[in-house]
């Protein structure tokens, strides 16, 4: 149920390989090698050894809400119908999670045992679109690396706060607790 664009994956080459062929020759080889749903849009050399997972700076996620009142037509494999929401609350409740925490409420518990739990995040932003005429809600999520479940977690709980089950303080409280089972 994941989709990615702008996926980043490292491998080395060997330079003698290189030397070979083209790197638009290399590109349609890969595209060749990989699964039916999988393209490759473009390379770019990095010093040997680079890392994407190891290296990386900065991650960005984006997770789609389908808020109309009927299911999505064109979004449905990529959105989770949820109806509406009070997109305001979610704001003033993500903003609860800016920064570095403790985001051990937020994933997989049996993920965390005896790993490192805190992460930053740099920014949690909403976009309303429409897409085929579909109402579709986008929350974009900016952070330095994130845990298991993490994304689906903190957009689990913000809905909870969207559908006025929850106050934007309940993210604080999550938040601290560093327990999964206080989260959404």
């Amino acid at each position: 149920g994941v989709h990615a664009v702008g996926q980043v994956v490292s491998f080395d080459v060997e330079c003698a390989e290189l030397e070979q062929r083209s790197e638009a020759n290399l590109l349609r080889s890969l595209n060749a090698l990989t699964a039916e749903g999988i393209t490759i849009k473009q390379m770019d050399r990095k010093p040997f050894g680079f890392s994407a997972r190891f290296d990386a700076k900065a991650r960005r996620y984006r997770y789609f809400f389908s808020t109309s009142v009927t299911p999505p037509l064109f979004m449905n494999d990529f959105s989770w119908h949820i109806g509406p929401l009070d997109v305001e609350a979610m704001q003033a409740g993500a903003d609860y999670l800016i920064g570095e925490h403790d985001f051990k409420s937020f994933c997989l518990a049996k993920s965390a045992i005896d790993k490192p739990t805190c992460r930053y995040i740099a920014e949690i932003s909403f976009e309303k679109m429409n897409v085929f005429e579909d109402e579709i809600l986008a929350m974009s999520i900016e952070g330095n690396a994130f845990l298991h479940s993490m994304v689906r977690t903190i957009a689990g709980s913000l809905v909870a706060v969207g559908k006025g089950r929850r106050g934007p303080f309940w993210m604080d409280e999550v938040l601290r607790a560093t327990d999964r089972r206080a989260a959404g």
